[in-house]
């Protein structure tokens, strides 16, 4: 069955394999609606990323144009992962379901989200102008009560007015009548007693004098004298109105005295009353003066904290100018949060990028399976077993190489090993002739020396002497022979000087086994692999790889080895190599590596 060019462009999108949809005509329709979804989704995100640039850089559209390209490549790249991964297996009778789409759901979930703001932003621009101015005074309003908190301008203008007020009232006490001075009613009040006493008291003495000298008057009499035949004035000195007149003499001058007693004490507290009254004034006055110039001072400092105020108000609200993305963003979340219809129009924008997103993965699981699933599915398989079987050919020939490998190191070493005894047989021959000749021409000399000391001694009639004397053969200095080889020659007491010890080694007894290092604190232990691979040695601690190095046999003597561990390299000396047990001597003869074999 043909296909369109446009199914052709949109499988493309699906992420489905060509090859296999084109032998499948059921599912070309299927594929290319996915195809188209995923399409229309990295257009949507196309042009939603390139807004946000558009606003990032401030209307370049260079920076425009290769964002939001960008970001349309990059969600295609996600949502057609999200449709790929998305398998059926034809051998199971019921397919899953909840477990593809749950994973999926919160990964379409914040790609719908991230698509849907730009746009959002843009569907609700007026509003969003409109918050933001709302929101940018409520900032700035916010920002100069902060300032002011922070610079204490409040309290400085409640002080100022106190001042003010202070000042206010020290001159209107200053000014004030007596009578509303503090202590000065007390003082004028007892001035007036005093002067009532005093008024009293000269009018007393006005009357005491009145009827003083209306009795003073009576005791003048007119008389007759004969003898001049005249009338004549005269003044009774005694009798009841002189006594009388005496009696108010008296009084009036007593009066008089207590007047006199009584205006000194009210003049007294007059002047009492008027000092407290100078006193108060000058001090409400002095008050006033203070607090006129602590007011001044608080006026001045109120000025200058209000022009702090006004230029940090005023870099602020050129900040505030800004209106980016982000700012648009959260005016926008602000309006939705206060007016119902925008935030329910915003939620269906969104709602719709959601399902718009997650559409391809519902349709991927909820269609039957095609014949382009069951294609896919056997072809992955044979694909995969026939990876499996080529492994395991690789695998094989490896092995036959390791195998081989190992063959002929068994068989070198075995040439290697039967030429040593070969050479130290041949050598053991030579050392046991040399010393035979060489005892033989000792035991010779020995005789002719000793035959030369008994011959004038003895005469030729004498019984020939039948005594053998015991041989003593001289002492060499000795390195004994090692009795690892079978040399065929009889053991005797003399070794050979200067011969070093041949152990054999067998490569194959280290190879492929695990060794436990007895001695270490933690589990440690040794794997030696193939010497002529890299990395041939590996150290594990607790079951776990801790470290890779290499390994190898000296060149001129196989029992010294040398193992290179964190780049450093140490010789050993093997001592012992059994299938069970291995003991390593370092070359400074005081390391020591005690390990066993595990089974």
């Amino acid at each position: 069955m043909p296909y369109t060019s446009i199914q052709y462009f949109f499988w493309l999108f699906s992420g489905v394999e060509i090859s296999l949809l084109k032998q499948c005509p059921g599912d070309y329709n299927r594929q290319a609606g996915i195809g188209f979804t995923i399409f229309m989704t990295c257009l949507f995100a196309a042009l939603a990323g390139g807004f946000a640039a558009f606003r990032f850089s401030d209307g370049n559209w260079i920076a425009t144009i290769v964002f939001g390209f960008v970001w349309g490549l990059l969600i295609f790249s996600i949502d057609r992962s999200m449709v790929v991964t998305l398998k059926k297996d034809p051998t199971k009778e019921k397919q899953s379901f909840w477990e593809p789409f749950l994973t999926r759901l919160v990964l379409a979930a914040l790609l719908a989200f991230m698509i849907s703001i730009p746009l959002e932003i843009k569907i609700f621009e007026k509003v969003i102008n409109i918050q933001l101015d709302e929101d940018i005074q409520n900032s700035i309003s916010n920002y100069g009560s902060k300032l002011k908190d922070n610079t204490g301008i409040e309290g400085v203008a409640k002080e100022e007015e106190k001042q003010e007020i202070i000042a206010k009232e020290a001159s209107e006490k200053a000014n004030a009548a007596n009578s509303s001075i503090p202590g000065w009613r007390s003082l004028h009040d007892e001035a007036l007693i005093f002067g009532k006493s005093e008024i009293d008291a000269l009018k007393y003495a006005s009357q005491a004098r009145i009827e003083k000298e209306r009795a003073l008057a009576k005791t003048y009499v007119q008389k007759y004298n004969p003898e001049t035949n005249q009338t004549y004035i005269h003044q009774e000195r005694r009798g009841r109105n002189w006594n009388t007149y005496l009696a108010k003499r008296n009084e009036e001058a007593q009066f008089k005295r207590e007047a006199r007693d009584w205006g000194a004490k009210k003049n007294k507290k007059a002047a009492e009353a008027d000092a407290l009254a100078e006193d108060y004034r000058a001090n409400q006055k002095k008050l006033g003066e203070s607090a006129e110039e602590r007011k001044k001072r608080e006026t001045a400092r109120k000025d200058s904290l209000q022009d702090v105020i006004k230029k940090e108000k005023a870099e602020y609200e050129k900040k505030q100018k800004d209106r980016g993305f982000v700012r648009q963003y959260v005016a926008m979340e602000n309006a939705a949060k206060s007016d119902a219809g925008v935030w329910f129009f915003l939620w269906v924008i969104r709602i719709l990028f959601f399902t718009i997103e997650i559409l391809p993965t519902i349709v991927k699981l909820k269609t039957p399976l095609g014949d382009y699933d069951r294609k896919l599915f056997y072809h992955e398989k044979s694909f995969a077993l026939s990876l499996a079987n080529n492994l395991e050919v690789l695998r094989q020939k490896e092995k036959i190489r390791f195998d081989n490998e190992i063959a002929i190191a068994k068989q070198v070493e075995k040439e290697r090993y039967d030429q040593e005894i070969s050479l130290n047989k041949d050598i053991l021959q030579e050392i046991a002739t040399k010393q035979q000749d060489i005892a033989k021409r000792t035991l010779k000399e020995w005789h002719k020396n000793e035959k030369a000391k008994l011959a004038p001694k003895v005469s030729i009639a004498q019984t020939p002497i039948t005594a053998k004397p015991d041989v003593i053969l001289p002492v060499v200095p000795n390195v004994p022979v090692s009795p690892s080889f079978d040399t065929g020659i009889p053991s005797t007491s003399h070794t050979i000087p200067n011969m070093p010890i041949v152990t054999q080694i067998e490569p194959s007894v280290l190879l492929r086994k695990q060794w436990r290092h007895l001695d270490a604190k933690q589990n440690e232990m040794y794997i030696f692999y193939n010497p002529n691979e890299p990395n041939n040695l590996h150290k594990i601690v607790e079951g776990k790889l801790k470290e890779k190095g290499e390994w190898l046999f000296d060149a001129l003597d196989k029992n010294f080895i040398t193992i290179d561990l964190s780049g450093k390299a140490d010789k050993y000396k093997i001592t012992s190599l059994t299938e069970n047990n291995l003991s390593l001597v370092h070359t400074n003869g005081i390391k020591r590596l005690e390990m066993s074999a595990v089974n």
